[in-house]
């Protein structure tokens, strides 16, 4: 089974270094050294020496060889290799469209050999230190795969392949695309690999995919993907750093308690900040309430002032309800019991004697002026009722006298006028005020 490793990027994130006694905040970055791609390094088929592409010893000391280095279909990962320890198997596809991309095929031409990985992936700055041979030019489909011409040249590199580095290794960057589907013979896959691009080709002791196919021996058929240790740079206080896969695993793990840590923390922050924007709204709401209520209480305190019972107003009720009395009990033709009864009261009697049904369900406006178009011919008595009354009583001299045939002590009057009096004034703030 063939084998990957990846890394994800994660964010940036604050950590604690402690130097002494001094505690310093030290950001820690993991990244790609190529953005947006990732690196493997993938065992080759070599074939073996009974076949047409074995590899050839050249009378000059050269060793010639033409090699699968890539192929098509899916291989199949654990999910910790690939960067996914939630999963417990990852399913890589490599479509034709990627392996036979005219760019992927053609970065397979040309590219360096060397003993071991280098450090870091091949370019102008390094190839001349560790280039010992190189892949040439004729690329060739071989079914599902892709074989490419080699020739290894340095005495030294040739020394090492005899004396044991047999296996190789293509170091290439792609695109893994995390994104499941089926392939068209209806195999499922959980990532495909895109945009491949080639950089070198390692002799090395054990290809660390695990067994790989030795150059010219018969014995370990079999291949193996994995990612050079060197393509995950960490970045430490602004420092770059180079990391070995097992290093590279414990920063990523360390990253991902911080992360943890850092999302908890940021749920917590909303949610205290969540908790107190809902403390300011029903603060805002109870600010508001109390502002409505504020106005509510000035306004009733405005409504008190003016229903406040004034001499002016209370001589107006006075006079109002005496009149109605009045003309109600001309117009009646007879003296009108108004104890207990409001002005109201007294004009719908007069109403309802009148009109009967037709008044049934009247409001006391309608009453009113129905009341003031039937008595509008009648003249009310010369007297302003009890209060004259009572003044007439409070005026004379405290004696004794005839009232209707019977002799009543003159303050018996004076408390029976007022008593009518404090009456009427008591209850006529309660009545509808109608002018008529």
């Amino acid at each position: 089974m063939s084998k990957a490793k990846k890394y994800f990027i994660p964010p940036a994130v604050p950590l604690i270094e402690i130097v002494g006694d001094a505690v310093k905040p030290v950001v820690v970055e993991l990244h790609d050294a190529a953005k947006g791609t990732i690196r493997f390094c993938d065992a080759i088929e070599v074939d073996d020496a009974t076949s047409k592409y074995a590899p050839v010893v050249m009378a000059n000391g050269y060793i010639k060889a033409m090699p699968r280095v890539a192929r098509t279909g899916i291989q199949t990962y654990t999910g910790a290799e690939c960067g996914r320890p939630d999963m417990p198997e990852v399913r890589v596809y490599r479509s034709e469209d990627a392996v036979f991309a005219p760019a992927a095929v053609k970065s397979l031409t040309h590219l360096p050999l060397t003993i071991e990985h280098p450090k870091r992936m091949v370019d102008a700055s390094n190839w001349k230190e560790v280039a010992v041979g190189e892949t040439g030019e004729d690329t060739l489909r071989d079914g599902g795969s892709i074989r490419v011409p080699m020739m290894l040249r340095d005495s030294k590199a040739i020394k090492a392949y005899t004396d044991g580095k047999s296996q190789l290794s293509v170091g290439y960057d792609c695109d893994l695309e995390w994104t499941a589907g089926t392939t068209p013979e209806g195999e499922v896959y959980d990532a495909s690999q895109h945009n491949i691009n080639g950089n070198h080709i390692a002799f090395t002791s054990q290809a660390r995919g695990g067994p790989t196919l030795s150059v010219g021996d018969t014995n370990h058929i079999s291949k193996g993907v994995t990612i050079m240790a060197d393509l995950k740079t960490v970045v430490v206080d602004g420092i770059t750093c180079e990391m070995s896969d097992t290093a590279a695993q414990v920063v990523n793990r360390t990253i991902a308690q911080f992360n943890a840590q850092l999302d908890a923390w940021k749920k917590k922050d909303k949610d205290d900040k969540d908790k107190d924007e809902e403390d300011c709204k029903k603060d805002a709401a109870k600010d508001a309430a109390i502002l409505t209520k504020d106005a509510e209480i000035a306004t009733l305190k405005a409504q008190l002032t003016d229903a406040a019972m004034t001499p002016a107003k209370l001589d107006a009720l006075v006079k109002e309800r005496t009149a109605v009395i009045d003309k109600a009990s001309i117009y009646m033709n007879k003296t009108i019991k108004a104890d207990g009864l409001s002005v109201a009261d007294v004009r719908r009697q007069v109403v309802d004697a009148k009109l009967g049904d037709v008044a049934k369900g009247w409001n006391d406006d309608q009453v009113a002026v129905s009341f003031s178009s039937l008595t509008a011919d009648v003249k009310a008595k010369a007297t302003d009722g009890s209060i004259k009354d009572a003044a007439t009583v409070f005026a004379q001299p405290h004696r004794s006298g005839f009232v209707g045939g019977d002799t009543v002590d003159a303050q018996t009057r004076k408390d029976a006028a007022y008593d009518a009096y404090d009456k009427d004034i008591s209850q006529a703030w309660q009545r509808k005020t109608v002018t008529v």
